[in-house]
């Protein structure tokens, strides 16, 4: 755990009414859209930073997930990525009462990842530093993609 989330989670321990909201804001997502901005963000990074991840798909298209059994808080984290201009993706189990599958959340496609990057932000280092490598790695991709493209006469 990162030191500055390990002493938010202490001072959240220590303090009843922080306990409580937590636990309010667990058990009703909504409750985020009565906060700031800059709340609203700070608990779409948190979300991310522990639940998300970053890869290119079979179809080269690079992609920032985050997989959560809690359908509702993946519909509030896609109104509030809304409320940000980035743009995602929803897929919920055919069988939610089930609850076998988790839902998942798609941002898909450099703007709305960078969208994400600048506005929202990570500040999980293990995430940062696979974004970072993924980033790299789609951009010399598109680079060599350029490169084969015949000339144009």
């Amino acid at each position: 755990m990162f030191d500055k989330l390990k002493k938010m989670q202490e001072r959240v321990d220590n303090d009843p009414d922080l306990a409580k909201l937590q636990e309010e804001i667990v058990k009703n997502p909504e409750l985020m859209f009565k906060f700031p901005t800059e709340k609203q963000k700070a608990y779409l990074r948190g979300f991310f930073d522990y639940h998300g991840s970053i890869f290119i798909d079979e179809r080269g298209h690079f992609i920032l997930s985050i997989l959560s059994h809690d359908a509702k808080k993946i519909d509030v984290t896609q109104q509030l990525l809304e409320k940000f201009n980035i743009s995602s993706f929803v897929y919920h189990q055919l069988h939610p009462e089930k609850m076998t599958e988790p839902s998942r959340l798609l941002i898909v496609g450099i703007p709305d990842i960078l969208e994400f990057d600048n506005v929202i932000g990570m500040e999980n280092p293990a995430l940062n530093q696979r974004f970072q490598e993924v980033l790299l790695l789609f951009l010399e991709k598109e680079r060599l993609l350029e490169d084969l493209k015949p000339e144009e006469k």
